[in-house]
């Protein structure tokens, strides 16, 4: 199934699903999606953001359960809440992913107010969505720049036109984060923000979509390791990314860069690249991955990383997916590990910098 059908059938809007499975009335409808499986590597650092993949078999990293409530107050009003279940720094933690009221001012334009999902990379909307793409998880190059935060309470708008041969976007927002957990290896920082805004705009036409965002944090860290110890401290960050995906024929490519300047964190970039060959209901793919940071080793995530994968569709609305993925620390950081644990034999390297891991899943739309 192309990309561009996976999008629409798992996403409509902000988010929605083709075909609820229940209606409760005429204005509210029940939906939701299912990912589970397993992966397993051969290095027991523990490997990928919040996941903790380690050198024996894990059934709960790549779970998550997401049920979403969509209820039509009149023509131009809907509430929607989304709930996702999730496995998070040693937990499966239940959150309200978003939960906000939308007033479509006309055909072309649109505001909300709630908790809202952050417009930062391309696949944003659908992140937990394992069913709307074609890889086990995100490429964590660039889907870890902002330490796995998705939401945000504040508003936003959007406006939408047709531009030339395509249709053009604009979402802009502004607002907080307030007590948000964010897994370091054996520390758990909570972020508050001061400010919060950025902009996400869109162009698409003809099977291409091109993709410009940016956000602006100012934020106080709890919890933040510095060389006289654990200390609350602020920061400011700067995130912006690029994105391009092009659908033509069988094939399909994604990529996408992401920039992060921040004082505290230092300042990184990250990059995939991701090509996908539909074959009736298998698509192959091949994924590469690169990030690159400045800053000290203890949190530099310099890495490098490869990934082929099978995704297969059962049905329109099952896929299960294989992957194998290599990756590997560079330039004495800790890359994509969750902990820098230095080798007692080579002072100022990693103990062991490379890992295959391997992953399958089942990936549901109810």
């Amino acid at each position: 199934m192309h990309t561009k059908s996976l999008i629409a059938l798992a996403c409509s809007g902000a988010f929605a699903f083709a075909s609820p499975s229940i209606s409760a009335d005429d204005s509210v409808n029940i939906s939701g999606f299912l990912t589970t499986g397993v992966s397993i590597s051969d290095n027991e650092i523990p490997y990928l953001s919040n996941r903790g993949i380690i050198d024996e078999p894990n059934f709960h990293s790549e779970s998550v359960l997401g049920i979403q409530l969509d209820s039509t107050i009149d023509d131009k009003t809907r509430v929607s809440t989304q709930l996702i279940a999730n496995f998070s720094s040693d937990n499966f933690d239940t959150n309200a992913e978003w939960l906000f009221v939308e007033r479509n001012i006309s055909t072309r334009f649109r505001v909300r107010a709630g908790r809202l999902r952050l417009p930062v990379y391309a696949a944003s909307r659908y992140v937990y969505v394992g069913a709307a793409y074609p890889w086990v998880r995100p490429p964590e190059e660039v889907y870890a720049q902002m330490a796995g935060i998705t939401r945000f309470n504040g508003l936003d708008a959007n406006w939408q036109t047709e531009l030339g041969p395509g249709t053009f976007s604009i979402q802009p927002y502004a607002g907080s984060i307030t007590g948000e957990e964010i897994a370091a290896g054996p520390i758990t920082i909570k972020l508050n923000t001061e400010s919060l805004f950025g902009v996400a705009t869109k162009y698409a036409w003809e099977g291409i979509a091109v993709q410009a965002m940016f956000i602006k944090i100012d934020a106080n860290l709890d919890n933040f390791p510095t060389e006289t110890g654990l200390r609350q401290v602020s920061i400011n960050a700067e995130i912006a990314t690029l994105a391009l995906e092009v659908e033509q024929g069988n094939f399909d490519l994604r990529t996408e860069w992401a920039s992060r300047d921040s004082d505290r964190l230092g300042n990184s970039w990250g990059w995939y690249g991701t090509v996908a060959y539909h074959h009736n209901e298998f698509t192959p793919y091949l994924t590469l991955g690169l990030r690159d940071s400045e800053g000290d080793t203890s949190i530099a995530r310099d890495s490098e990383s490869a990934a082929l994968g099978l995704r297969w569709d059962l049905g329109p609305k099952i896929a299960l997916k294989s992957e194998l993925h290599y990756g590997k620390a560079k330039s004495s950081s800790k890359g994509l590990f969750n902990e820098y644990i230095e080798d007692p034999d080579q002072p100022g390297q990693l103990a062991d910098d490379d890992v295959l891991l391997a992953s399958f899943t089942v990936n549901v739309l109810f």
